[in-house]
């Protein structure tokens, strides 16, 4: 499931480690696990999935996308914190 709704991040059932965050700049979409700041402020409870996605603070973790030619994507590896 994909949402751009905060209600919906919110929801109990959905573990943080699930969510993955996107962004595009200059017409580059990444698509990846929350980087470290998200995880650690999710982690720690300071703010919600869904606040974090009304203060634009969800991102990818930048070692998301290989940037070698072929662009494939390490969505599954674990990331180092």
């Amino acid at each position: 499931m994909s949402s751009h709704s905060p209600e919906l991040l919110d929801n109990d059932d959905i573990p943080a480690e699930s969510l993955l965050a996107v962004e595009s700049h200059d017409g580059q979409t990444r698509i990846g696990a929350l980087d470290i700041a998200s995880r650690e402020a999710l982690r720690d409870q300071l703010f919600t999935p869904g606040e974090l996605l009304r203060q634009d603070q969800l991102a990818p973790h930048p070692d998301v996308v290989d940037d070698s030619d072929d662009r494939q994507l390490r969505l599954f590896e674990p990331l180092a914190d």
